[in-house]
């Protein structure tokens, strides 16, 4: 079941757009008072298209706190149990992710330094490669001089 109110006093401005279970109750809290405009629209599941559905709708207008704190003292309670066990867990997920970033951070400069060091030993090497072929050239061509060749 998909629920809309709109209050039409202030150009059709949507205050709910929820989707519940097809059986249960609905509280919202309007900020001012005037003309609201309720849709409910049943969603079909596939054999449930062509069934027919019954709905009962009984409006209360008034101050809604007696009600959902008779209703819901309980599960103001159970809620306030859960949100601090997500608060709790919303703590130790920064702290592993700060542990990450430590950790990333380290990773990161042991890959740099490694990276530093490979390219100073491939500049080396080659410094050599080039010194040994410039030797071996004025060597065989003094050979080549020495043996007339050339």
């Amino acid at each position: 079941m998909e629920i809309t109110v709109d209050e039409t006093f202030d150009n059709n401005h949507r205050v709910v757009n929820q989707k519940f279970q097809p059986i249960g109750q609905f509280t919202f809290t309007s900020l001012d008072a005037g003309e609201h405009k309720f849709c409910l629209t049943p969603r079909h599941t596939g054999w449930a298209k062509r069934a027919k559905h019954r709905v009962f709708f009984d409006l209360v207008v008034g101050d809604a706190r007696p009600l959902v704190d008779s209703k819901r003292s309980g599960d103001v309670h159970f809620l306030t149990v859960k949100t601090n066990e997500f608060i709790r867990k919303l703590k130790e997920i920064r702290r592993e992710q700060s542990l990450f970033r430590e950790r990333e951070a380290a990773f990161r400069d042991a890959s740099e330094s490694v990276n530093n060091g490979s390219v100073k030993w491939t500049i080396i090497q080659l410094i050599v490669l080039l010194g040994t072929c410039y030797w071996q050239l004025t060597y065989l061509k003094g050979f080549f001089v020495k043996q007339k060749v050339v």
